[in-house]
């Protein structure tokens, strides 16, 4: 959540990504997707709000929204997030839950991965999940 994992990536990559996955092709577009990840009902806000921090990066590289954006949209959801979980584990049981959710057959194989990688963050004393405290 802390980097941007589109970095090394190529602008016509990610404007490809976000095009077919999300339906986003500018500024407007990538708002109003944010927004709704944001703001919606959802029974597994940890997953929406996880997506749209990746989409929000995504939107950066793509040149539809600027750093200060991103900042500003990724520090909004911290207070929803600290208001509806109790730490950074149930945060995270519930953003695995929406993972399963969203795609039960792991059709795109990558749950296996998320789930070693969050236990990676969840246990590695030098993550930054443990140095930054939930609450």
């Amino acid at each position: 959540y802390f980097i941007n994992p589109y970095k090394g990536q190529s602008v016509d990559s990610v404007v490809t990504m976000l095009r077919k996955d999300w339906g986003v092709t500018d500024s407007v577009d990538l708002k109003e997707l944010l927004e709704n990840l944001k703001s919606s009902e959802g029974e597994h806000k940890a997953w929406d709000w996880g997506r749209g921090v990746y989409i929000a990066w995504a939107g950066l590289r793509a040149g539809y929204t600027t750093r200060e954006e991103v900042d500003a949209y990724i520090s909004s959801l911290v207070p929803l997030a600290q208001a509806k979980y109790a730490d950074w584990n149930a945060y995270f049981d519930d953003f695995l839950a929406g993972c399963k959710d969203f795609d039960p057959e792991d059709t795109y194989g990558t749950a296996e991965d998320i789930e070693k990688g969050v236990k990676e963050l969840l246990e590695n004393k030098a993550s930054i999940y443990k140095v930054v405290p939930f609450k």
